[in-house]
């Protein structure tokens, strides 16, 4: 990618803010994904990509009504690299967000912003030990990708309800279903595989032999 952004920059017009924000956006993904910034720096860096059009504040407080695609995966992203409280205010954010595009538009019409961002959510409830919550967005994922006939975020909303499961077991002192769990990462594996997610597919595979030793 890094690569690219200067044979993007010589094509693109960089009149509109909106192409702007997308070459400052794709290069500090960019940046952080090959070391060369901090976390940090790099959220700080997609705060200032997303209010060249919107304060992020108004986006926290619910007073944008209409948010492009493009100001929705900055937001994202801010959401999903910040800590601490701030990780949870803006998580709250992205799922009112979320709930505001279905009642408006219907899941189908915004469903790839929607798997992305609630998927996160999913993950982030799911970290701050809020199981049933976590699942229940999962659930919703996994039943409008299937009515919409879409794979892409199948295995990965399946994973978070099997991690989700795992540690229940563990709080509670029992012990796993080594065979369900070996079948769900099958799964996974299985869907990560038939939508070309390499990554993905290594990760499942290296939980399931990890399954398989104990």
């Amino acid at each position: 990618m890094g690569g690219m952004l200067p044979q993007l920059k010589a094509v693109i017009p960089m009149e509109p803010t909106m192409n702007r924000q997308e070459i400052a956006f794709l290069n500090s993904l960019y940046l952080w994904h090959t070391e060369r910034i901090t976390k940090q720096e790099c959220l700080i860096s997609l705060k200032e990509i997303l209010e060249k059009t919107v304060p992020l504040e108004k986006i926290r407080q619910a007073k944008e009504e209409y948010l492009s695609d493009g100001e929705l995966i900055y937001f994202y992203n801010i959401a999903d690299k910040a800590e601490g409280e701030e990780k949870a205010d803006l998580m709250e954010s992205a799922h009112a967000i979320c709930k505001r595009l279905v009642s408006e538009n219907g899941i189908g019409t915004d469903i790839s912003i929607y798997e992305l961002m609630m998927d996160s959510v999913a993950s982030y409830y799911g970290n701050a030990g809020k199981y049933d919550r976590s699942d229940e967005i999962s659930d919703k994922i996994i039943k409008e990708d299937l009515v919409l006939r879409r794979m892409t975020m199948l295995h990965e909303s399946i994973y978070n309800k099997l991690w989700n499961h795992s540690e229940r077991i563990k709080e509670s002192g029992g012990e796993e279903d080594k065979k369900f769990l070996y079948e769900e990462l099958e799964k996974c594996i299985r869907l990560a595989e038939l939508c070309k997610e390499i990554f993905s597919e290594e990760f499942y595979t290296k939980k399931q032999k990890e399954v398989s030793k104990k």
